[in-house]
């Protein structure tokens, strides 16, 4: 067992999904149990196996599902943060027009901006996140060593 091999299995299949838990729209098929996380685990045993060629223990499936959901845990929180602060600076200057057309508008720019995103509740969704993120890429790396991680026994009988 090589950590060295592990590195690219990872943050390929972290990276892929992370991405996709952060992307609107896509992110909601998250709702089936944790479905773009547990890809990620498969994902990651396949690239080992592809890397190795050799046959990967359930428990080596699991540590790398488990390290591709941390990173996945990582990437969605950073791209989630940006798209909170893209969204409420679009918010921000959407409000600011209705505000210079429509006066009586100006009491939702308060609510707005006391709408901000803070610190505390990036690391508390980070938090939560690497937790849930990590028992559902272990759980996807289960699954991905039963698909590709063993190898095929031959039918010959001698």
């Amino acid at each position: 067992m090589k950590t060295e091999e592990y590195t690219r299995p990872v943050l390929i299949a972290g990276a892929i999904a992370g991405v996709l838990s952060a992307v609107p729209l896509v992110n909601l098929l998250n709702i089936i149990c944790c479905l773009w996380i547990l890809v990620g685990g498969v994902i990651g045993v396949y690239i080992l196996k592809s890397d190795s060629g050799r046959k990967i223990e359930y428990g080596e499936g699991a540590l790398i599902g488990l390290l591709s959901g941390l990173v996945a845990a990582v990437v969605s929180t950073v791209l989630n943060t940006l798209l909170a602060l893209a969204g409420l600076n679009i918010g921000m200057m959407m409000m600011q027009r209705m505000i210079n057309r429509f006066p009586e508008f100006e009491q939702f720019r308060d609510m707005m901006s006391a709408a901000r995103v803070g610190v505390f509740s990036i690391i508390t969704g980070l938090l939560f996140s690497l937790v849930i993120f990590g028992a559902f890429g272990a759980l996807g790396g289960v699954i991905g060593t039963a698909i590709y991680g063993k190898k095929k026994e031959t039918g010959a009988v001698a």
